[in-house]
C-alpha cells in the first residue's frame, strides 16, 4: 500500500467502519411520470383509438403505435438531457461522489434505465388502448 487515501479507504464513524451501503437508483418517481403521461395522451386519444379498432387495426398494431411513440419521445428527451449533461459537467463536478465527470458508463446506465422504465410504464396504457371497445369509444364524442 502506498499510503495513498483511495475512495474505498474513508469509513464514516456513523456507520461504525462498515463499509457504506449501495445507492440504489430510485426509478419510481420517473416511472409514475412516464405512466401518468402516458396513461394521459391514451385517455385522450380513445376516440382516435377507437376508430383504428373500428376499422380494422389489431390489439397488436396499437400496442406497437403507443409503444414506439412512447419511445420515440424518450428517445428525444435522452438526446436532449445526455447533451445538457455533458454541458454542464464542470459546473456539477464538485458534487459528484465516486463518479468521474465525463463516464460513459453512468450516461449509458442512465439511458438504458430510463428506456426499460418507459418500456414497462407505457406498456400498461397501450394494453388498455388496445382493449378499447369501439363502439363505446366512438358514442363518447
Amino acid at each position: 500500500m502506498s499510503g495513498r487515501a483511495t475512495e474505498g479507504d474513508e469509513k464514516p464513524a456513523r456507520w461504525g467502519g462498515r463499509p457504506r451501503p449501495r445507492r440504489i437508483p430510485r426509478s419510481g418517481p420517473a416511472m409514475a411520470g412516464v405512466y401518468g403521461a402516458m396513461a394521459y395522451a391514451v385517455g385522450q386519444r380513445s376516440n382516435e383509438i377507437g376508430l383504428r379498432i373500428a376499422l380494422g387495426a389489431s390489439r397488436g398494431s396499437v400496442l406497437r403505435l403507443i409503444l414506439g411513440e412512447s419511445l420515440a419521445l424518450v428517445g428525444v428527451g435522452l438526446a436532449l438531457g445526455l447533451s445538457a449533461a455533458v454541458a454542464v459537467t464542470r459546473l456539477l463536478a464538485a458534487m459528484l461522489f465516486q463518479v468521474r465527470p465525463n463516464d460513459p458508463l453512468v450516461y449509458i446506465g442512465v439511458a438504458v434505465l430510463l428506456g426499460v422504465v418507459t418500456l414497462f410504464a407505457a406498456y400498461v396504457p397501450a394494453t388498455r388502448a388496445g382493449g378499447i371497445d369501439p363502439l363505446t369509444a366512438l358514442r363518447q364524442e
